[in-house]
């Protein structure tokens, strides 16, 4: 059952012949049901009755499997943990609140239709944006003399990363104690919101640990130390394909691993059963070096698979992922990959030189590939 989960077959149980063996078939769809059922212990109440009835029709042994698969739902955990929202958002949590706090705040005023405000409040959230503040001008003028309730929107100077950052540190502090967004209307300006912008950008590690901080602030009780794992470096070389011309797979920069990555994803399982937690530099998208530009933060695993909560989760194709917030890294021990692609057919970017963007391989989800690991920090 794992296996099938884990190579994505699931879809497949609906082709005529494809599984002649109907006890393997049943475990099959109920594998598949499952796959795509929820992200919070409420939407899993509202699907249990439907998983029930077909595990109801699974042998006794079957039945077995299937249920204990379902009581080893990191994901369900994980967001759990975190939140939803922050989960589906990941890094860039804080700025999507503000941003629909602000838009809130200009509706309210009337100055929701007014073209230069629209302007200048799409403006803010381009992280980096030249000339930020002269951006600002033309919507300066128009609510100093129709909407002066909306003033306090208005900051002069261009928004600086080393503030955004500190809005972004300061916010999580308060969600880690809290787990509210109280704090984020003390921010509510332009300047705040671009400043965020530019600080969210590079957080994806600082996001792993703010997520485990809240694994952390939730655990009960102390254990004993896991186990080490054999290695940190999981890259040994990149081979470099060249880019084609036309629309078509690309295998763009493909990490080489090394000969013991078997023995590394079997201690990264050891650390996990001991309840300890794990960070993961990635290659992300289609070229890169060995130097990790990513992050995402192992919360589990079933068979080779691994699950992960990603730090930055926006834009995968709509269906690809069943969780929102959750990416999965497959162990291929004949390709000695660990990726997100669950086979080598899955493992090419889908280039179109039309799109441009060269994030996704061919299964539609975002291509990661693993560089380094490390255990984080626990209760002893």
């Amino acid at each position: 059952l794992v296996v099938v989960v884990a190579a994505g077959h699931g879809a497949k149980i609906n082709t005529a012949g494809c599984h002649p063996d109907a006890a393997r078939a049943n475990r099959i769809m109920v594998a598949s049901d499952i796959a795509g059922w929820a992200s919070t212990p409420e939407e899993w109440a509202t699907h249990q009755p439907t998983v029930a009835a077909s595990l109801n029709r699974l042998s006794p042994a079957d039945q077995a499997v299937v249920q204990a698969w379902v009581a080893n739902k990191p994901e369900l955990a994980q967001i759990n943990e975190l939140g939803k929202p922050v989960a589906e958002a990941g890094q860039f949590f804080f700025g999507s609140v503000l941003w629909e706090e602000i838009a809130a705040e200009i509706s309210s005023a009337g100055a929701n239709g007014d073209p230069d405000i629209v302007a200048a409040l799409k403006a803010s959230g381009i992280a980096g944006a030249a000339n930020f503040w002269t951006s600002l001008k033309p919507a300066a003028k128009v609510i100093n003399k129709s909407f002066p309730a909306l003033k306090g929107l208005l900051r002069g100077g261009d928004a600086s990363k080393k503030h955004g950052l500190a809005i972004y540190d300061g916010l999580w502090s308060e969600y880690e104690k809290t787990k509210t967004t109280a704090g984020v209307a003390k921010y509510h300006s332009f300047y705040d919101m671009q400043a965020l912008a530019i600080a969210q950008m590079d957080r994806c590690n600082a996001q792993v640990r703010h997520a485990h901080t809240l694994h952390l602030n939730q655990a009960s009780g102390k254990h004993a130390p896991s186990p080490s794992l054999t290695a940190g470096g999981l890259a040994q070389s990149i081979v470099e394909y060249r880019l084609p011309k036309s629309k078509s797979p690309w295998r763009g920069s493909e990490v080489r691993f090394i000969s013991g990555l078997g023995g590394a994803v079997e201690s990264m399982k050891a650390v996990l059963d001991a309840q300890d937690r794990i960070i993961m530099g990635v290659l992300s998208g289609a070229t890169g070096s060995m130097t990790p530009e990513h992050y995402l933060y192992v919360v589990g695993y079933r068979g080779n698979t691994l699950i992960c909560s990603d730090s930055d989760p926006n834009n995968e194709k709509p269906g690809v992922l069943p969780t929102k917030g959750i990416t999965y890294l497959y162990y291929d021990p004949a390709a000695n990959r660990l990726s997100s692609a669950p086979t080598d057919d899955a493992f090419p970017i889908n280039w179109d030189p039309a799109v441009g963007d060269n994030r996704f391989q061919m299964s539609g989800a975002h291509r990661y590939q693993a560089l380094s690991i490390a255990k984080l920090p626990t209760k002893r």
